[in-house]
């Protein structure tokens, strides 16, 4: 997780925050071409990793949640979406120059939910996913994933021109998943069947499910969605103990997550251009409402958990987890900047 920091500093370097301000650089290290098979690498990485999250994932974490999960989920979710909608209110004459259109009902949403394929890897690198605080943080999240992307499917569906482009969005992914469910879930459980016990699944099956996931991005990404929502549904309707999975996981790990997936934080990184921030006031006030959207969260988590019996140091300590960000909230201002639903001084540029 520190090592995605690091590449994303580098990236920074190299891009127009730095480096990257001159041309001649840009053109020798940076040219159109490369450019290209840049951006095309890092997102097959990020698709991928998060596919194999859903593929890695307790799916009892779905299935049998904890009682607490409802509660500290629904309002971890709850508060800070309220809190950030009046901040933002507040100060809608500051920021009258840096935001436009729903832009915090957006903001709101993303700071109040908490995301669990970067919550299992943090917890996993801290060695804290089987221990009970960690199941507690994952069921949480689990609910407050669930709760916050409905309401934000729907945030985006609603941008649309009309009602009917909004219906329509609704109405393919509701289908894309259904199909994810239905017809791919099945063809998945028939070869594990024919798969003998002990031994990994024939290649040229770990090669159509790697073919399919690109499919269901591009098919995923042209319905309103981002690119890594549908891989993330295929990875999750995996049986837990699946021989495909295991084949898929031990022949795409190191690749994915020593090649490309780098590529991903460099890119993101380049993607960067400070010199864009034209009116410091309104920059501040901006991070002012980010920075409230996390001490609501916090305290909301904090106070929730005590109600339900944790103890003070664990109500802390999921209070801060709970507030964890990483790379699935980054595709998804990246996600928003090229469906327009957010400004172009939020995210700087990809192209």
């Amino acid at each position: 997780m520190y090592e995605c920091y690091n590449l994303m500093k580098g990236g920074i370097i190299l891009g127009p925050s730095a480096l990257g301000r001159s041309e001649r650089f840009n053109q020798i290290v940076f040219p159109e071409k490369a450019m290209f098979i840049l951006n095309t690498m890092a997102v097959m990485g990020i698709v991928y990793f998060i596919f194999l999250i859903g593929v890695k994932m307790d799916k009892n974490l779905i299935l049998n949640p904890r009682k607490k999960a409802y509660r500290i989920g629904a309002i971890s979710l709850v508060v800070p979406f309220v809190l950030v909608g009046f901040m933002s209110y507040l100060l809608q004459r500051p920021l009258a120059g840096l935001v436009q259109g729903h832009f915090f009902l957006f903001l709101a949403a993303s700071l109040s939910i908490t995301a669990f394929p970067v919550l299992a890897l943090a917890l996993e690198e801290l060695n804290l996913l089987t221990s009970e605080l960690g199941k507690l943080a994952m069921s949480s999240s689990m609910i407050n994933d669930m709760i916050g992307w409905f309401f934000m499917g729907l945030f985006v569906a609603l941008h649309q021109r009309n009602s009917i482009n909004s219906l329509r969005a609704i109405a393919s992914t509701t289908l894309l998943i259904t199909f994810i469910t239905h017809v791919l879930r099945p063809c998945i459980i028939l070869i594990d069947k024919i798969t003998p016990a002990g031994r990994l699944v024939d290649r040229v099956y770990v090669v159509a499910i790697l073919i399919t996931v690109l499919f269901l991005s591009l098919l995923s990404n042209m319905v309103g969605a981002s690119a890594v929502d549908a891989p993330l549904v295929l990875g999750i309707v995996i049986p837990e103990g699946s021989p495909l999975g295991a084949s898929i996981v031990e022949r795409t790990e190191t690749v994915v997550g020593q090649i490309l997936l780098p590529l991903f934080f460099v890119r993101c990184g380049l993607a960067v251009d400070v010199f864009k921030i034209a009116d410091m006031t309104a920059f501040a006030a901006l991070e002012f409402v980010v920075f409230m959207g996390y001490v609501g969260k916090l305290a909301a988590t904090v106070l929730i958990s005590l109600y339900c019996g944790v103890s003070i140091r664990h109500s802390l300590s999921l209070g801060l987890i709970m507030n964890i960000r990483g790379l699935v909230e980054v595709i998804t201002f990246i996600h928003w900047r090229s469906q327009k639903v957010i400004p172009n001084s939020q995210i700087n540029r990809w192209n």
